[in-house]
């Protein structure tokens, strides 16, 4: 009967057990989607901090576009002030010269008067019988008269003379400041004619400055959409791993319960078996007393039977527990076997648990035999990974089992400081400012091995400087 019992309640405590391990079975899917999902939005945000970095950059080169097409359009303003200027000059000049051309005009008008006049008066000379000034001279009547006609004729010469050489006079001044006038127009229709070229040429500024803008304003735009498709789907997974979370939570929740019951009626179970073997074997100590003393004449006999059924119940005792220790009584026997079971599931546990011991320059070495290999997410290898996936598989080759994400992974040794660091301890990032969500495997001199990025794979990164010395968040030691 005790047997019975003892099978019944090892019966019910693997029932327990395969519902734990049911329950866990269960929780390792979404663990893994959990984890991979975490290396997802780790790679996300290197893209959306590689991204930001390109719209900045791309920014700044539409400000000095713009920048540079305002100069342009400043320049190209001032040549417009300039030509409108010396088309005023020119208008001006044309407008000088047009007047001396009038007052030439004038003037040789004024000189061929006089001299059609004077013309006139010698031909009314002539026709007055007349033949020249000799004959006003020679008509004189005395010698005062002809000193009268010689200065009348002199003062006539000399005023036709001198008013005909006036107009010559005039006339050259009005041509030579009419030439003046016409240099200066010239002069000012070069210049004009030079800035209306510099004005060409800037508005050919202009045309490359302004397809340089729209060729920024593009590139801003298009990584801005860029950016903001990233940060969607950066926030997408968050909410999709927050759900996997709080469904694995319930769920580890319910696993937890159930256990507890499937315990709880073990306990009890076991409790009635432990009380009815106590009292059976009360009565059978008592029963063996007694008839020891009534069959004293037959002792011989009676010890064979004894040691017989002695012999039978440890031989039925150490059966199903395989134990080598001797039992006086179904009881004490009981108690043994129910301690060995207890103590050989113990050690059962804890060599499950235990890892392997490893070399940590042995480790480091293992790690940098990867480099090279591409980054993929959600790869645990061998031959791609991502930053979980590559230590998760380093470490899994020293019989040490890590799990499939970067924050998970933090908790699995002991807190090493950066000064303490040893080749072969875990390094871990905060690429986004927030939770862990990069780790690498450190191999001295400041250096680690890392699956860093799509494109970029397993590489050898410093964490003392660069892009990782801002973003390092912690370190441990694997046990």
């Amino acid at each position: 009967m005790y047997l019975l019992h003892k099978r019944k309640h090892i019966n019910i405590r693997l029932l327990a057990g395969t519902a734990a391990l049911s329950a866990s079975l269960l929780l390792v899917p979404l663990g893994s989607v959990a984890a991979q999902s975490a290396d997802s939005v780790s790679s996300l945000k290197q893209q959306y901090a590689s991204l930001q970095s390109q719209l900045n950059t791309k920014k700044s080169e539409l400000q000095t576009a713009t920048n540079k097409a305002s100069v342009v359009k400043d320049e190209i303003s001032l040549t417009q002030k300039q030509i409108s200027l010396l088309q005023s000059q020119i208008q001006t000049a044309d407008a000088q010269i047009s007047s001396k051309e009038k007052e030439i005009s004038d003037t040789q008008a004024k000189e061929q008067q006089d001299y059609n006049l004077l013309k006139n008066r010698l031909r009314a000379m002539y026709m007055a019988g007349d033949g020249s000034y000799l004959s006003v001279l020679l008509n004189s009547s005395s010698a005062s008269d002809f000193l009268s006609r010689v200065s009348m004729v002199r003062a006539v010469s000399k005023h036709d003379t001198e008013l005909i050489q006036n107009l010559k006079n005039d006339e050259s001044k009005l041509k030579t400041a009419r030439d003046s006038l016409s240099d200066a127009k010239q002069q000012l229709v070069d210049g004009q004619g030079t800035i209306a070229a510099k004005q060409d040429t800037l508005n050919d500024q202009l045309t490359l400055q302004n397809q340089a803008v729209a060729s920024a304003q593009s590139g801003v735009s298009s990584l801005q959409e860029q950016t903001s498709l990233t940060d969607s789907q950066i926030q997408q997974i968050a909410a999709q791993q927050k759900a996997a979370q709080e469904k694995a939570a319930e769920e580890a929740a319910e696993a937890a319960k159930n256990a507890a019951k499937s315990n709880n009626s073990s306990s009890n179970t076991t409790d009635t078996t432990n009380a009815t073997n106590t009292a059976k074997a009360d009565t059978s100590t008592s029963t063996s007393a007694d008839s020891s003393k009534s069959q004293s004449n037959a002792g011989s006999t009676s010890n064979n039977t004894t040691a017989t059924a002695n012999s039978t119940t440890q031989k039925s005792t150490s059966a199903p527990t395989k134990s080598s220790a001797a039992s006086s009584s179904t009881t004490k026997s009981s108690a043994n076997t129910s301690s060995k079971a207890s103590a050989s599931s113990s050690n059962t546990s804890a060599a499950t648990s235990a890892a392997p011991s490893a070399n940590a320059s042995s480790i480091a070495s293992y790690a940098e035999s990867f480099v090279g290999s591409p980054y993929v997410w959600g790869a645990v290898g061998p031959t791609s990974f991502d930053c979980s996936g590559l230590t998760m598989y380093i470490y899994a080759h020293y019989g040490v089992s890590l799990p499939h994400s970067a924050a998970g992974q933090i908790g699995s040794g002991a807190s090493v400081s950066k000064g303490a660091l040893q080749p072969g301890d875990l390094v871990f990032f905060k690429v986004s400012g927030g939770s862990i969500d990069h780790v690498g495997i450190y191999i001295g001199g400041g250096q680690m091995v890392n699956a860093e990025k799509p494109g970029t794979g397993t590489i050898v990164d410093n964490i003392n400087s660069g892009y990782w010395a801002s973003k390092y968040a912690g370190a441990c030691r694997p046990q």
